[in-house]
């Protein structure tokens, strides 16, 4: 189970690698985590199946995601300047930017489940 599990995060970190050489070599304003991502989900279509592996990661890693949270909000009150600055426009920013994400996210769970 744990031999799953380390291959499946070796996968996992090979697909961020290589959104990071894509994104350095490319240079376009997209971080490279989601380049990666997109290079897994590009293989997920082209192979029409996730890897046993990589869902194990995937399935031990996901209770972890509030964690990620901590840094946001230690940054959050770190930057007062920038957020009685900005903080309106990136209030608006955030929310228009989450329903398009969320719709896609939708749309993908519907068609991952047929």
């Amino acid at each position: 189970k744990n031999e799953n599990m380390l291959a499946g995060l070796f996968a996992l970190l090979v697909f961020l690698v290589l959104g990071e050489a894509i994104q350095s070599w490319v240079a376009i304003p997209v971080p490279s985590s989601i380049i990666g991502m997109i290079l897994l989900l590009i293989a997920f279509i082209i192979f029409k199946k996730i890897p046993q592996d990589i869902e194990t990661a995937a399935n031990k890693l996901a209770p972890l995601l509030p964690l990620f949270i901590i840094p946001i909000s230690a940054g959050l009150i770190t930057q007062t300047d920038v957020i009685q600055t900005y903080g309106l426009k990136l209030f608006i920013i955030l929310t228009v930017s989450l329903i398009p994400g969320a719709i896609v996210t939708a749309l993908i769970i519907k068609w991952g489940q047929r």
